[in-house]
C-alpha cells in the first residue's frame, strides 16, 4: 500500500496488541501521561524541565550521580557541605573490598589536613560519641582521634603470648621526626617479654601501664607491675616522692626511704614500770609480717629519761619486751621504732600470689625502648 500523509492525526484511543516495532518516531511531542512496562530509553535526559521520582532495582551511571552539592563517582563521594550519614541501625563500613590482605591494611581512616587555625577552633579526624548527642573538644588542638561515652575508648590487644605485647600505645613527638625519639611515651596493659640476658632464667614483666619521660635512663616507671612472682604498685628508675606547699604556695617534694628489702616498719611510745615493758603488735601487722630466726624483727628503742639502759628480749610476731640493763626498777619513756619483712602474699588456697621473704636486690625489669614507626601519606585528593 502507499504511504499517506496525514497534517494532523487524532487517536482517541489504540487496539489492544498494537505495535510500532521497527519505526521511528522523529517526535513524540509532549506526552501528558505514559507507562512503560519495558524495553529501553537511550540518549535520553529524563526531568530536564522538572523533577519527580524515579524509582528501579538498578541505576547505573557511567559518570557520576550529583544531588544538590553532593557528588558520588566510582571511587570517591564529594560535597559542598558538612555531609552527614545517618543510619536507623548500627551502619558498618567494609574498606577491605571484600578481601583482606593478610599483610596489613587500614579499616578506618579520618583525615582532617590543615591544624587549627587558632586557640578558638578544633580540628578532629575521627569522632566516636556514645550514648549522647553532644560532645567537647580542645580548643585550639588538632585532635586525632575524640571518643566520648560513658567509656571513652575500648581497647583490647589480642595474639601474643611470647612477645613483647601491648594493648595501647601513646607517643609525644616533639620534633615530628620518625628517625629520632626525643618525646615522652607510654604503654597500657602490657608485658616486656624475657628482658633479662645475663646469667638467669628467663624474666617477663607484666604492666599495667609504663610511663616515660624519654629524657634519660631513671625517668620510666612501671605501674601495677608482676616481676618474677613478686607484685609491685609502682617499678621504676626514679625516686618515690610527694609534695606538700610551703608558706609561698610553692610545691615542694619530700622523698621516701627505699630498703634492698621488703619490709613493714611501726612507731610507737611506752614506758618502763618498774625497769620492764612487754609491747604487743598491732594484730593486723603481725598478720602481715614474717619472722623466724633468718628474719628476726629489728626494735630500736630511743629513752626518754635517765636509766640504766635498756635491752629487747622476747621478740615474735607478737611483741616484744623491754627491759632495764642490771635489774633496773627505773619509771621512764621511752619511743620504739620497730622494721620486719612483709610477710608473702597468699591466695586462697595457700599457695603464694606475690613472693615477698627473701627477696632482696632482685633483677628489675629494663627501660623499654620507643617503638619503630613507618610514615604513610595519604593523597587527600583521591
Amino acid at each position: 500500500a502507499a504511504a499517506a500523509t496525514i497534517t494532523t492525526l487524532n487517536i482517541t484511543s489504540m487496539g489492544s496488541g498494537w505495535t510500532n516495532a521497527s519505526n521511528t518516531v522523529a517526535d513524540l511531542g509532549t506526552i501528558t501521561t505514559v507507562d512503560i512496562n519495558g524495553g529501553s530509553v537511550d540518549g535520553a535526559t529524563i526531568g530536564a524541565s522538572s523533577h519527580t521520582t524515579i524509582k528501579g532495582t538498578t541505576i547505573d551511571a557511567t559518570t557520576d550521580f550529583t544531588i544538590d552539592g553532593l557528588v558520588l563517582t566510582a571511587d570517591t563521594i564529594t560535597n559542598d557541605a558538612t555531609l552527614t550519614i545517618d543510619g536507623a541501625n548500627d551502619m558498618a563500613i567494609d574498606v577491605d573490598g571484600g578481601n583482606l590482605d593478610a599483610n596489613g591494611g587500614r579499616g578506618v581512616i579520618g583525615i582532617s589536613a590543615n591544624l587549627a587555625a587558632n586557640t578558638a577552633t578544633t580540628v578532629t579526624g575521627v569522632i566516636g560519641i556514645a550514648g549522647r548527642t553532644t560532645f567537647t573538644e580542645l580548643a585550639g588542638e588538632s585532635v586525632g582521634v575524640s571518643a566520648q561515652g560513658t567509656t571513652g575508648i575500648h581497647v583490647r590487644g589480642v595474639g601474643k603470648s611470647t612477645t613483647d605485647y601491648f594493648a595501647a600505645s601513646f607517643e609525644y613527638d616533639q620534633d615530628n621526626d620518625i628517625n629520632t625519639s626525643t618525646g615522652p611515651f607510654a604503654r597500657i596493659a602490657g608485658k616486656d617479654f624475657d628482658f633479662f640476658n645475663g646469667n638467669a632464667s628467663r624474666r617477663d614483666v607484666t604492666y599495667g601501664g609504663y610511663f616515660d619521660a624519654n629524657v634519660n635512663a631513671n625517668d620510666f616507671v612501671f605501674v601495677g607491675a608482676r616481676n618474677d612472682g613478686t607484685s609491685y604498685k609502682v617499678l621504676g628508675g626514679g625516686s618515690v616522692s610527694t609534695m606538700v606547699k610551703d608558706e609561698e604556695g610553692n610545691n615542694r617534694i619530700l622523698h621516701a626511704t627505699e630498703t634492698p628489702e621488703i619490709l613493714f616498719e611501726d612507731f610507737g611510745s611506752s614506758r618502763l614500770i618498774n625497769g620492764e615493758a612487754y609491747i604487743n603488735l598491732d594484730p593486723l601487722l603481725a598478720k602481715h609480717i614474717y619472722v623466724d630466726e633468718k628474719y628476726p624483727i629489728r626494735v630500736f628503742i630511743q629513752l626518754e629519761g635517765d636509766c640504766n639502759g635498756v635491752y629487747v628480749t622476747e621478740k615474735t610476731k607478737l611483741g616484744f619486751r623491754v627491759k632495764e640493763l642490771q635489774n633496773g626498777t627505773s619509771n621512764v619513756a621511752f619511743s620504739w621504732n620497730l622494721v620486719a619483712n612483709r610477710a608473702d602474699a597468699l591466695n586462697p588456697d595457700g599457695s603464694i600470689s606475690s613472693k615477698h621473704v627473701g627477696v632482696r636486690l632482685p633483677i628489675g625489669p629494663n627501660k623499654l625502648e620507643p617503638l619503630k614507626e613507618t610514615q604513610q601519606e595519604y593523597d587527600i585528593k583521591k
